[in-house]
């Protein structure tokens, strides 16, 4: 029932009193006293009827204005509604905007790396080095015994006092060192291709090159040398030869080896991982098996885009988003690309222009209010 209904009922039921009064109190005389005895007092609440008036009405249209604003169509972004939240329930949220500003990063890998004990490779290197010497004993005593046949087999020749079984016998010794030769120079091919296979040729280079510097620090624990296994799906484009140890203060740049085998010879298999690569880490002693971070270089330009809080970010649907605010009280949902961490934390984001008001706190609170308005449509077209 309306105010205004219910001041007509309250005036039908003061005439009907005023007419039990007419009756009880002696007549039209006396009611018509009691009406203007006091025209103060009648003024006075004619002012407070016409008060009570303007407030109903004040009231009726701010309750006007709310459902006016309720039954605002939300503006369109690219096909999908605004979200829209009043003064008070943002300030409740504590939805808060930020201009975005541009950033560029370049693309990079995080790759878990364990240094790598050298020793197994300085042991086939040993194992060579003996065998080498070997050969050339044996190349001394094949050389020895081709003499020793040719001299023989000249005397037989020339009909000197040497019988046949004598040059036989030569012969017999000559092939005889040959074979142990031949037997050793196998021995050291087998070595140097297994080192090749269990390290990778860059390696076996070095350490079968006998003064090589590098291969030397590496021995005497000067230097690490570190095995890295990129994240599964992650190729080595040609990429890979930018890369720095992650540690507190100054990253250490990384000297790039080659591509390291699967599993590594005298160790368990790899955990499921990528490709594995050989660093070499100067200057840097670390125990065999210690495990560290490398940040690998993918090659390629920066990419750009802005740098986006994580607490900005929604994810649903599969999918990252991020809202954008039109006005006071609109904000838009957009889709976001993430390519990748910034050096403070932030992401780097595509799908959303440098300048652009992003949400940066209160993201969630956007997404319920979003689709809590889609139910209550929904119920309203019911």
């Amino acid at each position: 029932m309306s105010a205004r209904r219910v001041r007509i009922a309250l005036a039908a039921a003061a005439v009907l009193l005023a007419a039990l009064a007419f009756g009880l109190a002696g007549g039209p005389a006396a009611w018509l006293r009691a009406a203007i005895s006091d025209p103060a007092e009648t003024a006075l609440a004619s002012d407070d009827g016409d008060e009570n008036d303007d407030d109903g009405r004040e009231e009726d249209g701010d309750g006007g204005e709310d459902d006016d604003e309720d039954d605002e169509p939300l503006p369109l972004v690219g096909g999908a509604p605004a979200v829209r939240l009043d003064a008070e329930r943002r300030e409740l949220a504590g939805v808060t905007a930020a201009r975005l500003e541009p950033a560029r990063l370049t693309p990079t890998l995080l790759a878990a790396a364990e240094s790598v004990s050298i020793q197994p490779l300085a042991a086939l290197r040993d194992a060579w080095r003996e065998r080498f010497f070997a050969a050339r004993a044996a190349d001394v005593a094949v050389d020895a015994a081709r003499r020793e046949h040719e001299r023989l087999d000249a005397l037989f020749r020339d009909r000197a006092d040497v019988a046949e079984k004598d040059v036989l016998r030569a012969e017999a010794a000559l092939r005889t060192a040959r074979a142990g030769r031949d037997r050793l120079g196998a021995a050291l091919d087998a070595l140097r291709a297994r080192a090749a296979r269990e390290w990778g040729p860059a390696l076996a280079a070095w350490a079968f090159a006998g003064d090589d510097s590098r291969f030397a620090a590496l021995a005497a624990g000067a230097d690490s040398l570190l095995r890295a296994a990129l994240p599964v799906g992650a190729a080595a484009a040609g990429g890979l030869r930018n890369a720095e140890l992650e540690r507190p203060g100054a990253p250490l740049p990384l000297v790039y080896v080659s591509p390291a085998p699967r599993p590594l010879a005298g160790g368990a298999p790899a955990p499921a991982a990528g490709e594995s690569h050989f660093f070499l880490a100067p200057g840097l002693a670390l125990p065999a098996g210690h495990r560290v971070g490398v940040r690998v270089s993918r090659g390629g330009g920066p990419l750009s885009g802005v740098a986006l809080p994580p607490a900005a970010v929604v994810r649903a649907m599969g999918r990252d988003w991020a809202y954008t605010r039109l006005d006071e009280r609109h904000f838009v949902r957009r889709e976001v690309a993430l390519l990748g961490v910034l050096p403070d934390g932030r992401y780097l984001a595509a799908g959303l222009e440098p300048g652009a008001a992003a949400v940066v706190v209160g993201a969630p609170v956007l997404y319920a209010e979003e689709f809590r308005s889609q139910i209550r449509d929904e119920d309203d077209d019911d």
